[in-house]
């Protein structure tokens, strides 16, 4: 169970880091290049919506195809989401991308922290979820100030490439875990 745990909290880390240290400068982006308050409300309700707005039926598609399938996409959306949006993140052709962003945190977030419920009694649920919160909002915190350091110096397709190489080191405890079935895992 302790490397089940770790491969969760470590992938819902990194998709963190990834999804906040990319949304957390694109406004930045946005707004240097003279685009206005509208567009880019429009560009975060994309993501907003890719993040929240499909939870459920998410949730639902993990229940079916399994949690561990459920990460790994996500971890690849979640890259191509970066890696699009930085590439063009001078167009309003990161529309698609910044969604992909928020969605494919979203796939992993539902499914990381279901696997946290799976593998956990009653008693310890709470603290092992604290747990996990902690440790991601501290990684989200630190990708957003490095974001901002790495875009100022290198650009943003260096944030978006480097974060997406940081978050594709999620996907090397998450493919060594067996789930024979759905919610059920195997060293």
């Amino acid at each position: 169970r302790v490397l089940f745990r770790s491969a969760a909290i470590a992938a819902a880390a990194l998709i963190q880091a990834a999804m906040v240290g990319v949304m957390g400068v694109t406004a930045v982006v946005l707004s240097g290049d003279g685009m206005g308050a509208a567009v880019i409300g429009l560009f975060l309700s994309a993501h907003f919506l890719g993040m929240f707005g499909l939870a459920a039926p998410l949730g639902r598609i993990a229940d079916r195809i399994g949690r561990r399938r459920m990460i790994i996409a996500g971890v690849l959306v979640t890259g191509v989401g970066a890696t699009g949006t930085s590439l063009l993140g001078h167009a309003l052709a990161i529309l698609p991308f910044f969604f992909l962003l928020g969605l494919g945190w979203c796939c992993s977030w539902v499914a990381g922290t279901t696997v946290l419920a799976d593998i956990t009694t009653p008693q310890e649920r709470g603290r092992l979820t604290a747990t996990n919160d902690q440790i991601v909002a501290l990684c989200g915190a630190t990708a957003v100030i490095a974001a901002g350091f790495v875009l100022d110096r290198f650009g943003f397709p260096a944030v978006g490439i480097g974060l997406t190489v940081l978050l594709l080191v999620a996907l090397v405890p998450i493919v060594r875990l067996r789930e024979p079935a759905i919610g059920v895992y195997a060293d």
